[in-house]
């Protein structure tokens, strides 16, 4: 009669399954938030003429806001003025403080830029900017599987689980067999 080993290795199969079947699932794409995300905040002290332009990132098609705020400290700006720019092409003006918005269909790098000038060559002022970006379908973010870690830690718990129930019940049995003699 031939005699039949119990592999030692059993409680591999759980790891084994769970990553052979997460592997596909943890394919998602980029994760886009579901709001709008500050890409670009900025406070300047400035005096007489001046021009600043700022890099900003855009992480996916999308809807830029511009908000451009004179502060009228410690004097007003007698003039300013902000315009997003691509590599390319000016995408949107805004002459004044106020806000305003515009789509961008494609990610990567874009500029702002401010400009305007003091009262006079020796007067200060202060202004403030904010640019959020927004997805342009904010109402259906993307749905992200739980990752192959996950499933993975999952499944080491379980088996961590059956090992300690196992052991637990083999020392039962063996106190069972020593209570007998």
């Amino acid at each position: 009669m031939v005699e039949v080993r119990k592999s030692r290795f059993k409680w591999a199969l759980p790891f084994v399954a769970v990553a052979c079947l997460a592997g596909p699932l943890a394919r998602a794409d980029s994760v886009l938030p579901p709001g709008p995300v500050t890409v670009l905040e900025h406070t300047q002290l400035v005096g007489g003429s001046f021009s600043s332009a700022f890099d900003f990132l855009v992480p996916a098609a999308g809807t830029i806001s511009v908000t451009l705020i004179d502060m009228v400290w410690p004097d007003t700006l007698s003039s300013l003025s902000f315009s997003a720019a691509s590599a390319t092409s000016i995408l949107k003006s805004l002459s004044g403080p106020g806000s305003m918005s515009f789509d961008v269909t494609t990610p990567g790098h874009y500029f702002a830029i401010v400009s305007g000038a003091a009262q006079g060559a020796f007067d200060l002022g202060l202004y403030s900017f904010k640019l959020t970006w927004s997805a342009l379908d904010p109402a259906s973010p993307s749905s992200v599987p739980l990752p192959t870690a996950g499933w993975l830690l999952l499944a080491g718990v379980a088996c961590l689980a059956i090992l300690v129930r196992r052991r637990e019940s083999a020392h039962a049995g063996q106190e069972r067999m020593l209570a007998m003699v």
